[in-house]
């Protein structure tokens, strides 16, 4: 069969290369103006926050402004003589948590200062004591040594009595405690012996005791010593006794008496 059919309609016109391209770039536009409207949104949101944030703190320190003087009113009329009962118990109460705070901002200024000439609560000197003996200046007699060189000794955060050869405790405490004593001659009655004691609230009491058994033959010159830890309160006061303080040796170097706190 022959196809008789004719039209008059000219061919159709094939798309022009780019058009997709050109309708891409007519978006970008938008998409950038979009993208800026974004970011200065963002921007004064921040701001926004940032003001509301200021104001707030604004209005809280007027806030604390008006409590203190709200406070400072109320003080001013504690002061006034015609109080009710009620009214003299709340001032009571208000003069009593004020007077705290002032002992807070005290105690908190004395410790910025100490930490500012280093010494703070925290880097408190250790209670030392080591005293040396020192020559006595007339024939000796006795048990308690008391001959104890001050000026030649370490002594620091403890009490020291020159008239009794006593150290006394500044501060309660776990000490160790120690007495290094020399003798430079014999007895025929043996042992010898060296304690150290303590005293507090008037009683007294032997804390170490150290023992030599010396003969005539051995060499004239025998160091005892002795040393242990114990818990001292404020106010304790320590010494040392020997048998017989003729036989003690007087030289600063080898008789000693002393503590230091651990803790």
């Amino acid at each position: 069969m022959i196809n008789t059919y004719n039209t008059t309609l000219p061919p159709p016109i094939p798309p022009r290369q780019g058009t997709r391209g050109n309708s891409t770039l007519s978006t970008q536009p938008l998409m950038w103006f979009l993208l800026g409207l974004i970011l200065v949104h963002m921007a004064a949101s921040v701001v926004m926050f940032m003001h509301l944030l200021r104001k707030n703190e604004q209005f809280q320190d007027l806030i604390n402004v008006r409590d203190e003087y709200i406070v400072l009113k109320k003080l001013q009329q504690c002061e006034e003589q015609s109080q009710d009962k009620e009214s003299v118990l709340n001032c009571g109460k208000l003069v009593s948590k004020f007077q705290n705070v002032i002992k807070l901002l005290s105690r908190d200024k004395e410790e910025q200062s100490a930490m500012i000439k280093g010494n703070t609560p925290y880097s408190r000197p250790t209670p030392v004591a080591h005293l040396r003996i020192k020559g006595p200046t007339k024939a000796v007699s006795g048990s308690k040594i008391n001959q104890w060189a001050e000026t030649q000794s370490l002594l620091r955060d403890v009490s020291y009595d020159s008239h009794s050869g006593q150290i006394s405790v500044r501060h309660t405490g776990l000490y160790y405690i120690y007495s290094q004593i020399t003798f430079s001659k014999t007895q025929e009655k043996a042992p010898i012996s060296q304690n150290i004691k303590t005293e507090i609230s008037g009683k007294e009491t032997t804390l170490l005791t150290a023992y030599s058994t010396v003969h005539s033959s051995d060499p004239p010159k025998y160091t005892v010593y002795q040393g242990g830890v114990f818990e001292l309160q404020k106010g304790q006061k320590l010494y040392v006794t020997v048998t017989n303080l003729s036989l003690v040796s007087f030289n600063e170097n080898s008789t000693a008496f002393g503590l230091y706190m651990l803790s």
